[in-house]
């Protein structure tokens, strides 16, 4: 018993030091709330894909990125996730055209502008986000470690279907972080 004790905290402690911002965040998703991972929808992807040419049209110079499980083609929480390259000094011209699109964002920082919003009863996010920041190229690093390992992320995801959120979202982590080994 005290042994199975020592090697969940020396596995808390790891992942921590990995993702420190991430462990915390985890905190903050609900417990009694259950996750809902859904079969790959080919509509949803239609949507997203739909949403990504019409931004196209108005800017076509900016460089897109659908990511996430629907962009993956695998189970999931059923929602787009958009990534939009665009330095910061750039942002005040790509927002007001943004903002005809998709309505106002919920979030204007520094590196990124996130807006969420659902489009057909799907939910979306999206972000204009700074093409050199650290934490996206991560992101795209990342979600390449992804693709490469589709079928142990399905696996994942349907090994925890009907977890509480908070404890969803921290094996997730875990997942990324030691199994994946994540940036």
């Amino acid at each position: 018993m005290e042994n199975n004790l020592i090697k969940k905290l020396v596995n808390e402690i790891k992942l921590f030091r990995k993702a420190p911002k991430e462990y915390i965040w985890v905190y903050t998703y609900p417990k009694d709330q259950k996750v809902e991972i859904g079969e790959y929808n080919p509509r949803v992807k239609k949507q997203g894909q739909d949403l990504i040419d019409e931004i196209k049209k108005k800017l076509p110079e900016l460089k897109i990125h659908f990511l996430g499980s629907v962009a993956l083609e695998i189970p999931g929480q059923k929602d787009i996730d958009i990534f939009i390259e665009c330095l910061p000094k750039n942002f005040h011209n790509v927002i007001p055209e943004l903002n005809k699109i998709i309505g106002q964002p919920v979030k204007k920082r520094e590196r990124f502008v996130e807006w969420v919003f659902e489009k057909n009863d799907i939910p979306v996010e999206l972000f204009l986000i700074d093409p050199t920041w650290q934490k996206f190229l991560n992101k795209l690093s990342n979600f390449e470690t992804l693709k490469k390992n589709r079928q142990a992320y399905t696996e994942f995801k349907i090994k925890n279907i009907g977890k509480s959120m908070r404890e969803y979202e921290r094996k997730k982590y875990e997942f990324f972080y030691t199994g994946l080994n994540f940036k």
